[in-house]
C-alpha cells in the first residue's frame, strides 16, 4: 500500500536531519520513531 509518503533510507535522515546514523539507530531501539 502506497500512502505518497517518503520512505527515507537511514542514512538520508540523518544527513537531513543532523542526527547520526547511531542515534537515529539508538532512537528506534528505544521507541522514539514512529513505525509504520
Amino acid at each position: 500500500m502506497n500512502t505518497g509518503e517518503k520512505t527515507w533510507r537511514v542514512g538520508e535522515l540523518a544527513t537531513a536531519t543532523g542526527v547520526g546514523v547511531r542515534a537515529l539507530h539508538h532512537y528506534d531501539e528505544i521507541g522514539v520513531l514512529p513505525q509504520q
